[in-house]
């Protein structure tokens, strides 16, 4: 009988920033833009090691996020303003499962396997190879 211990080591690294532009072209038109980035690894390891392939939740998961807006007020009288703005909004996150280029049915002694699904009750679905 095996006992293990789990230590978990999970790794957040950012990097972000902001850039503003605020510009008054006359008392009655003001006009600005921003652009902001984020920009995140993080890296949730399998709490028990690599044991079987460790947890299925283990992964690493790239994100980058980018918001950008630009505005234009003006004024025509000191009862009516106007005001454009447009912004846009972008979001991209990638994951790489933990030990998904691995073999782990060669690694534990089961040759053949072909699949392994993890259903909503994290059961194990397998296939079999057809016999000969």
């Amino acid at each position: 009988m095996n006992n293990f211990l789990g230590v978990s080591d999970l790794a957040h690294d950012r990097s972000t920033f902001d850039v503003r532009v605020d510009h008054n072209f006359s008392a009655k038109d003001q006009f600005f833009a921003r652009y902001s980035y984020l920009e995140t690894t993080l890296d949730t390891p399998p709490y028990l090691g690599s044991v079987l392939n460790g947890d299925p939740f283990a992964n690493t998961a790239y994100t980058r996020n980018q918001n950008g807006v630009v505005s234009e007020v003006h004024t025509f009288s000191a009862n009516t303003i106007n005001e454009a703005r447009i912004g846009i909004n972008r979001v991209r996150t990638d994951w790489d499962a933990f030990g998904a280029t691995r073999n782990t049915s060669q690694e534990v002694g089961i040759p053949g396997l072909t699949t392994f699904v993890v259903s909503a009750a994290v059961s194990p679905a397998l296939a079999f190879p057809e016999s000969p």
